[in-house]
C-alpha cells in the first residue's frame, strides 16, 4: 500500500496538512434548507420511514415526520 501511496497520513497533535477551503453555494438565492426521507425495515415485517427538512446554515432541523403508515403533508 505504501507503494502505492494509499496510507493514511499519520496522527500528529497538529493541525491537518490541507485546510479546508471549500465555500457552500446555494443554486438559488434564500434557498438554505434541504429535505430527505428514509425508511427503516423492522423484524416484524413493517417498514417505519422517516422525512426530514434541514436548515443547512443553521444545521437545525426545522421538520419531521416518523410513521410506520403512509407519509402525507402536514395540514
Amino acid at each position: 500500500m505504501r507503494l502505492s501511496s494509499m496510507l493514511l497520513q499519520p496522527h500528529t497533535a497538529g493541525p491537518p496538512i490541507r485546510a479546508d477551503e471549500g465555500t457552500v453555494i446555494a443554486p438559488v438565492s434564500n434557498r438554505r434548507w434541504a429535505s430527505d426521507g428514509l425508511e427503516i425495515p423492522c423484524w416484524n415485517g413493517e417498514v417505519v420511514r422517516i422525512a426530514f427538512a434541514i436548515d443547512t446554515h443553521d444545521r437545525e432541523i426545522i421538520a419531521w415526520i416518523a410513521t410506520s403508515g403512509g407519509a402525507s403533508p402536514a395540514r
